[in-house]
């Protein structure tokens, strides 16, 4: 099973790849360790001579789950923002653009590079970039760094809204709404028939999915894992684990815009994964709920509780985690890359 420690042996000195397209692919590989819903990895990455654009990969929609391919879209901004945090990292020129229209063989955002000629190379933010994941395992109650909070301000583009709270009051209150969340979620077959086709059993060979060492399952439970999520009532259980996860936190966030419209959801993955990867620089984690965000109408709730402007659109934990976790597994390179013009 992929150590996260291992993660950074992807990490290489961008001076020394040779031609524009070696190092493109290099930061394309960089982009796919974002992160997406059950790890589908729904995109492609089409090179050219000086940019690389962000395409969905509608083979690995989930339906149940992302009826409007929200949460779809929202992953290929994260993985758009770490092209980009690398871009930063080695000190290169670039400029993103986020569009509108949602299609097979559609870019959703594009990012362009004046140089590929590397200025440095940040080994802090690229061990970040390398090193976050979402962990599930239990925050601990201590502060959130006022470094980060002040420099988060900084890192959501225009259109997005960002808050956070640790307010004990609102942190139950959202608690609250995440498990009823998560208890309708698990009552809908469809959606327990989804989530079972991308549960894996803890080996390592396989490339996308939640193996049962991301989740924290035993390994023997993790070969049983779908067959139990299929076939039995588990919204007790799951509405208990949302509870321990959620009451080990500290503070809780959201990510809010008054449109709902891809070119909106695009534009919060990019800002989720900028604020992610920065936390991470402090030893933080951001940990993903997507429940209130789909299920029926609960994200009202949220909004409501938390204050937000619009429309919520992510909803994550923030703190500092117990222990380091297992990152999920990745499809290779070759099977996300195209290139304009056929080579």
């Amino acid at each position: 099973m992929p150590k996260i420690e291992s993660r950074l042996e992807i990490l290489k000195h961008f001076s020394n790849l040779g031609s524009n397209r070696e190092k493109l692919k290099y930061l394309a590989k960089l982009g796919a360790l974002a992160p997406s819903s059950h790890n589908t990895q729904p995109w492609f990455f089409r090179i050219g001579e000086n940019d690389i654009e962000v395409l969905p990969n509608f083979k690995r929609c989930l339906p149940a789950s992302d009826p409007t391919n929200r949460e779809l879209v929202i992953s290929l901004g994260t993985a758009l923002a770490n092209i980009a945090i690398a871009a930063e990292a080695y000190g290169l020129k670039y400029r993103c653009e986020f569009y509108e229209t949602l299609g097979v063989n559609i870019a959703m955002a594009k990012i362009f590079f004046d140089s590929l000629a590397p200025t440095k190379e940040d080994k802090v933010l690229l061990s970040a970039l390398a090193l976050r994941h979402n962990n599930r395992s239990d925050f601990l109650s201590k502060p959130i760094e006022n470094n980060f909070l002040e420099q988060a301000k900084d890192l959501v583009v225009p259109g997005i809204n960002y808050m956070t709270t640790s307010d004990p009051a609102v942190l139950k209150d959202a608690a609250d709404v995440v498990v009823d969340a998560t208890i309708e979620a698990f009552g809908r077959q469809s959606f327990k028939e989804e989530l079972a086709e991308w549960l894996r059993p803890s080996l390592s060979k396989y490339r996308d999915g939640m193996p049962g060492y991301n989740i924290e399952v035993p390994f023997i439970l993790s070969f049983a894992l779908p067959t139990i999520i299929r076939k039995a009532d588990v919204r007790k259980q799951q509405a208990e684990m949302a509870r321990k996860a959620l009451s080990a936190s500290s503070a809780f966030g959201v990510l809010s815009a008054v449109e709902d419209t891809p070119h909106i959801w695009v534009k919060a993955g990019y800002s989720f994964e900028q604020l992610a990867v920065h936390a991470q620089k402090y030893g933080m984690s951001m940990s993903l709920l997507t429940a209130a965000i789909e299920m029926g109408e609960e994200h009202r709730r949220l909004e409501e509780i938390m204050k937000v402007s619009g429309r919520a659109l992510m909803f994550f934990r923030l703190g500092y985690p117990s222990k380091s976790t297992d990152a999920s597994p990745r499809l290779p390179v070759e099977e996300v890359i195209v290139y304009k013009n056929g080579h």
